[in-house]
């Protein structure tokens, strides 16, 4: 299997990271810092241990200590939405204590449209 390019720079992850935190805090809920984002190959994702990681999606998991994986072959706007829900799935640990899909699904619709137009938008 040849090496795949991840679906977003760094730079682009970044920028989502802020601007959900920012969303987030605002609707007075606490937010995890900082958080560690990597995108891994099918194969690779089968070789970890995940003891204390959960599949909160179809090729995206989360620890309660920031970690986000997320599948490498999506599609720039599926890896979005992923990364939307990771942030969100550990938002839910951090004020709930634990995942709330009702939440975590139900929020990522809400903001989905809003972290494209910023992520996209000219500035």
């Amino acid at each position: 299997m040849s090496k795949l390019e991840e679906p977003l720079s760094k730079s682009e992850v970044l920028k989502i990271c802020k601007f959900l935190n920012s969303l987030i805090e605002s609707k007075g809920l606490k937010v995890h810092y900082p958080y560690t984002i990597s995108f891994l190959q099918e194969d690779e994702l089968r070789k970890l241990n995940l003891r204390d990681i959960v599949e909160v999606d179809e090729g995206l998991y989360v620890s309660s200590r920031g970690l986000i994986i997320l599948r490498k072959d999506f599609l720039p706007n599926v890896a979005i939405k992923k990364l939307i829900m990771g942030i969100l799935a550990i938002t839910s640990i951090l004020n709930f204590g634990k995942i709330d899909m009702n939440f975590v699904k139900s929020l990522s619709d809400e903001l989905f449209d809003k972290v494209l137009v910023y992520l996209y938008s000219a500035t």
